[in-house]
């Protein structure tokens, strides 16, 4: 493993790695910390003709050398290869719009639970592996559950989710599927985190919640991975991604960073945050440049249930993207939501849950400001049969709109 540090996203201060490090001394909760790797031994270690040489099927395990997972046995290899996670498919669309733009879809939807977040997940559970811990917890929305939950069974652990009990049927009966100890929550997201934390001060557990354990973004990171190697190393000019919590966007920008400082790409995309009006803290502190140590909460409302957050926990990460890598923060509202979620199926084959179609009604919104021929990276992020109510009340806004909705990008 070549983590040297973790670092506070607050003020910088450095600590020694620890498993079970996930907090400055000084700043908890306002910051997380950023795990740190040493690339000069990186790059002694892989190079990319060496990592184009291993099987793309293999899915994330081709990036064990940028993962902060210690050596892996070949059982382990071969568990985590069997999971097929990541080596997702990246999908052009031919569209005729104006700008003459090359738009590609990354298609996390195809991931075994259905979500990118399962890049997160298994990393989760090879760090408990090496604690010797049995059970991984996680508070979620749904999504972050359900994949703990998936490969949490496929990798014989045992998880305890929290959930909201707002949250969609779909993704409450996916973990019940699955067989992990639920605890449904009155409350929001936030809620749930605050009892996840409170009772993993009481058990011996490993703490999977994103935005408190800062290698969970080491797992989502690997998603930028596999778009640069795609497309031949030739990085996107722009990737759109949905924000909430804001450790999916973290992941992305982390992912072309690692690349970067390792000279296998020679530029940074610009990353573009697309929020949801009715959760929108990132955004207005972006727009107002407002103070994002700022732990003033909003009242999150919207129907992308996975990019609902009171207090995103991983802001100091999210604002870095878009800030580093010149890109921008966008707000969509429910209705262009949900109007994308039926759109993008009609164009691509893929069903988008509302917090996934979220990034592509942030490219429709902008699409015009962005210069010609352009490419374009959108993220699918979730399976649509996650949320079937609201992929029928797309079909509703549709039926009244009175039109097919064909060719609109």
């Amino acid at each position: 493993m070549f983590v040297t540090h973790l670092k506070c996203m607050y003020c910088g201060q450095l600590f020694e790695a620890n498993d079970n490090k996930y907090l400055c001394d000084l700043h908890q909760p306002t910051a997380t910390l950023d795990v740190i790797f040493d690339y000069k031994k990186i790059k002694q270690s892989i190079s990319r003709d060496t990592l184009e040489k291993r099987p793309f099927h293999q899915g994330i395990s081709r990036y064990r050398e940028l993962l902060p997972i210690k050596e892996l046995s070949y059982d382990c290899l071969d568990q985590l290869n069997a999971c097929h996670i990541g080596s997702t498919p990246l999908i052009k669309i031919f569209n005729d719009n104006k700008q003459q733009h090359t738009v590609f879809v990354k298609d996390d939807t195809v991931q075994p639970s259905g979500s990118l977040k399962d890049r997160a997940s298994i990393i989760a559970i090879l760090k408990a592996k090496e604690q010797n811990k049995k059970i991984v917890v996680v508070a979620s929305t749904g999504n972050a559950a359900a994949s703990l939950s998936c490969l949490s069974a496929r990798m014989g652990m045992q998880s305890v989710v929290y959930i909201p009990k707002n949250a969609p049927k779909a993704k409450i009966i996916q973990n019940k599927i699955f067989g992990s100890k639920i605890k449904l929550i009155n409350g929001s997201y936030n809620d749930a985190l605050y009892q996840c934390i409170n009772d993993l001060d009481h058990n011996d557990w490993y703490n999977r919640c994103t935005g408190i354990n800062p290698y969970m973004t080491e797992g989502k990171k690997t998603v930028a991975y596999e778009i640069a190697e795609q497309l031949n190393w030739q990085v996107p000019d722009y990737v759109f991604v949905s924000v909430g919590d804001g450790s999916i966007i973290s992941g992305v920008y982390k992912g072309f960073y690692d690349l970067f400082q390792l000279s296998w790409i020679n530029c940074m995309p610009k990353i573009i945050g697309i929020q949801a009006k009715g959760s929108s803290y990132l955004y207005t502190a972006f727009t107002n440049k407002k103070n994002i140590h700022d732990k003033e909460a909003i009242n999150a409302q919207t129907c992308a249930d996975s990019i609902s957050s009171n207090l995103p926990l991983d802001r100091h990460k999210a604002y870095r993207a878009v800030s580093n890598s010149c890109g921008q923060f966008v707000q969509v509202n429910d209705e262009q939501i949900l109007d994308s979620i039926v759109e993008i199926s009609r164009q691509t084959g893929i069903f988008n849950e509302p917090a996934s179609a979220a990034s592509f009604a942030g490219y429709k919104k902008i699409k015009f400001q962005i210069k010609p021929k352009s490419r374009i990276v959108i993220i699918a992020t979730g399976s649509g049969l996650k949320d079937l109510e609201n992929a029928n009340n797309a079909l509703n806004v549709l039926e009244s709109k009175n039109t097919n909705l064909i060719g609109v990008m």
